[in-house]
């Protein structure tokens, strides 16, 4: 029997989504945008009118009846065309109360169907709607991390523009601020587990979890300011929250 250990860290604003505000007028009438402030939603595959896709294989659902007890995240309104292309581009803002700064957005697109976005653009704006940052990215998989360190902004404003497969809704799942990296096999070089209980429930014990990892770029570097470091030294106490662990006996 061998021990395997991978440490999943999340480098999130986990302020940034409750404080958030999701808008999106292009959308299907039973979307309810207060999901995406959410993590995790239990998505199913429902039965659609979308090309090629409903299949008779017993793993779609009928179409629910009452949507409110059923998780969707973002649909759009219309499908996209032959070509993939949405004939109005499907346009999410999020606005914060606070000023917030993240790597970048982390988007979970449909997986049961491997359905995407696969061209989007993101625009971050400051406190006082001047215009920080405007990119253009190209996803290939249903989780894509659309990397770019934003400091200090207050809305977001992110345009869809077409889908991987042709005649599909978007379905945005999750969206996350910041990146989830997973450390794993080379990457670390130990991990100590200490376990704790009281026999007789007088104290409430608590596990601990020491490691140590090893990167292969500076990215982590107090050395390298431009890096991941600049955010963990501002924003230190709430990632201190988002460091979880799994561990695999084999």
């Amino acid at each position: 029997m061998r021990t395997k250990a991978a440490i999943s860290f999340g480098l999130v604003d986990v302020t940034a989504k409750p404080d958030g505000t999701f808008i999106a007028k292009h959308k299907q009438p039973f979307v309810d945008m207060r999901q995406l402030k959410r993590d995790e939603l239990e998505i199913r595959k429902y039965a659609t009118l979308e090309k090629d896709y409903f299949r008779l294989d017993g793993n779609f659902e009928l179409f629910p009846d009452n949507t409110i007890e059923h998780d969707f995240g973002l649909w759009s309104a219309s499908m996209s065309d032959e070509n993939g292309e949405f004939t109005i581009p499907v346009v999410l803002t999020i606005e914060f109360t606070e000023l917030h700064s993240s790597l970048g957005l982390t988007f979970t697109f449909h997986e049961p169907t491997n359905d995407y976005c696969n061209s989007l653009n993101v625009k971050w704006y400051d406190g006082i709607n001047n215009l920080l940052s405007d990119m253009n990215f190209n996803p290939s998989r249903t989780v894509y991390f659309a990397d770019n360190v934003i400091e200090n902004y207050k809305k977001i404003v992110i345009t869809f523009y077409s889908t991987n497969k042709p005649y599909r809704y978007l379905k945005l799942v999750q969206l996350d601020f910041g990146q989830i990296k997973l450390f794993s096999d080379d990457d670390l070089i130990s991990a100590n587990i200490l376990e704790e209980v009281d026999p007789i429930s007088a104290e409430l014990r608590i596990n601990t979890l020491n490691f140590t990892l090893y990167s292969e770029n500076a990215e982590f570097s107090i050395l390298n300011p431009e890096e991941v470091f600049k955010l963990l030294q501002q924003r230190i106490d709430v990632f201190r929250q988002m460091e979880q662990y799994q561990l695999e006996i084999i």
